[in-house]
C-alpha cells in the first residue's frame, strides 16, 4: 500500500514529465538538418582580378589626384594672396588694413568649407562604389554557388580566417569570372557623380 501524502507529494512532477515527453515526443522523430555544403572565395583575389574593382579604384584615384591639385592649387593661391595684402599693408589704413584682413579670412573659410565638401562627396563616392561593388559580388557568388548546391559561401581575407580548404570548394575564380561578366564597365554616370 502506498502512502498517499508521498503520492500528493510526488504526483505534480510526475505530471510534469508526462507532459515534458508529451511535448518532446515529435522532436525525437524530426528529422536531421545534413550540413551544409560551404564555398570560398578570397577576398583579396576578387578585387585583384576584377575588372569592375580596377576599374573604380583608377576611377577612385583620378577624382582623389584631382581634389589634391585644385586643394593645392587654391592653397597657392590663398597664400599669394596673403603676401599681397601684407605687401599693401604699408600703403594702407588700419581701418583697410583690417578689412582686408577679414575679407580674406572670409575667403579662406569659404576655400576651405568647399575643400572639406569635395572631401566628404569623395568618401561618399568612394563608399557607394565599395557598396554597389559588393552587391554585384554577391549577385555573381550566388550565380556560381547555387548550381554547385552551395549552402554557404565564407569570404577569406589576407588576415587568414580560413586555414585549409580543399579546390573543389574555392570559387573565386569562378565568381571573378562571374562578376566580370555582369559588370564589364565602369558603374553608370549616377554613380560616378555621388
Amino acid at each position: 500500500m502506498t502512502n498517499p501524502r508521498l503520492s500528493a507529494r510526488y504526483l505534480p512532477i510526475l505530471l510534469a514529465t508526462a507532459l515534458l515527453l508529451f511535448l518532446l515526443a515529435p522532436l525525437a522523430h524530426a528529422q536531421k538538418l545534413s550540413p551544409p555544403t560551404v564555398g570560398l572565395i578570397s577576398i583579396q583575389e576578387v578585387f585583384a582580378r576584377s575588372v569592375a574593382w580596377n576599374q573604380a579604384v583608377m576611377h577612385l584615384q583620378e577624382q582623389q589626384s584631382k581634389m589634391q591639385a585644385d586643394q593645392q592649387r587654391q592653397q597657392a593661391l590663398l597664400e599669394q594672396q596673403a603676401q599681397k595684402i601684407e605687401q599693401n599693408r604699408p600703403l594702407l589704413s588700419a581701418e583697410a588694413y583690417a578689412a582686408q584682413r577679414q575679407q580674406f579670412a572670409q575667403q579662406r573659410n569659404a576655400v576651405q568649407n568647399q575643400l572639406n565638401q569635395r572631401a566628404q562627396s569623395f568618401q561618399r563616392l568612394e563608399l557607394g562604389l565599395r557598396q554597389f561593388l559588393l552587391q554585384q559580388l554577391e549577385v555573381a557568388v550566388r550565380n556560381v554557388s547555387e548550381p554547385k548546391g552551395i549552402d554557404m559561401v565564407i569570404a577569406a581575407s589576407q588576415q587568414g580566417n580560413v586555414l585549409l580548404i580543399t579546390p573543389e570548394y574555392d570559387i573565386s575564380i569562378e565568381a571573378i569570372d562571374e562578376l566580370n561578366k555582369l559588370f564589364k564597365s565602369f558603374p553608370s554616370a549616377e554613380l560616378r557623380q555621388i
